[in-house]
């Protein structure tokens, strides 16, 4: 065994783990529905832990790991939080965010396995095949609320448990299986979720995303308006300068314009998404007390999904304090 290798190994999987807490915040911010968006910040809250625990074996075995994020990471999570806003329907946004999540957990799984392939030390060796347990198991729930090709898990989280079998009442008038319905306690389910407190913001990557893709896009349509502004002679800034300083000027306008433009939009919808989701969770943690689980084939789940949402919103009618 070698104790740098533990270390080397340990060290990427830190950054594994704190990459998979950042990328479930991230999603969990932008979705509406209070069940997924309690899970999603529990599987954060799950990473967290175990980032924890890799950093205090690799102090022990005198390393130290890195706090530092990285740059592209920043701008994929920027990404996918301006991409899940301005998707039409929630359904939508729900199937951006869980398609992210889905890559980010087969690149999770694949850490571990690398990892467990490595000649790590006893006490080491032990920890990541326990967390590679949790990874696996997170992994193949997060497949299933995406969708698999004969099976898609649904979930949604009630204020009462009234409400959650008036779900059910309705989700059996229309055949759905009682066999395929699950109800958990909230209080005893979602611990992790109901401590977590996250200390990332969405608005900075948000923003950071948006200037970069708003100076990348800038720069496309500044050089196509620089080529077309060179078709008519005499409207080029430079005058008599090369045409090459023209379309250079062109360009880089675009870049600088794209980028101030997209850094504002992601602000906003950084702003936005961080305020709403404070909003919700807290909603779900003060008021929520049961999720209801239905596992049904992907072709029935938006049926499935509505029904739960319509008791939601009936329920909402009546207690203006409660949210879906």
């Amino acid at each position: 065994m070698s104790s740098q290798e533990t270390i080397r190994t340990l060290k990427k999987l830190h950054k594994i783990c704190k990459a998979g807490e950042r990328g479930f915040n991230t999603i969990a911010k932008s979705v509406n529905n209070r069940g997924l968006k309690v899970m999603l910040k529990s599987y954060a809250q799950q990473r967290h832990q175990m980032a924890d625990e890799l950093k205090a074996m690799v102090d022990e075995l005198g390393g130290a790991v890195s706090a530092h994020r990285g740059f592209l990471g920043m701008i994929h999570r920027g990404r996918i939080a301006i991409m899940s806003t301005l998707a039409i329907r929630p359904s939508e946004t729900e199937m951006v965010v869980l398609r992210e999540a889905v890559l980010g957990e087969k690149t999770a799984v694949k850490a571990y396995q690398n990892a467990l392939k490595k000649n790590l030390t006893p006490e080491a060796q032990k920890l990541v095949e326990a967390q590679y347990a949790q990874v696996q198991d997170v992994s193949v729930k997060v497949k299933r609320l995406r969708g698999l090709p004969s099976d898609r898990l649904v979930v949604r989280l009630f204020n009462s448990q009234r409400d959650a079998e008036t779900a059910i009442s309705a989700l059996q008038n229309v055949n759905f299986s009682q066999d395929a319905i699950e109800t958990l306690n909230l209080s005893q389910t979602n611990e992790f979720a109901r401590q977590y407190e996250e200390n990332e913001s969405v608005t900075e990557e948000a923003t950071l995303s948006g200037g970069f893709g708003g100076a990348i896009w800038g720069s496309i349509i500044g050089a196509i308006a620089g080529i077309g502004l060179l078709q008519f002679p005499g409207l080029e800034p430079f005058g008599a300068a090369s045409l090459e300083a023209t379309w250079g000027f062109m360009a880089l306008s675009g870049t600088v314009g794209g980028m101030i433009i997209g850094a504002v939009l992601g602000f906003f919808i950084g702003l936005g998404v961080s305020e709403q989701d404070a909003y919700l969770y807290d909603a779900s943690i003060k008021r929520g007390t049961t999720m209801v689980l239905l596992n049904t084939n992907p072709r029935r789940a938006p049926e499935a999904s509505q029904i739960m949402r319509q008791v939601n919103i009936v329920a909402a009618a009546a207690a203006p304090q409660s949210g879906d």
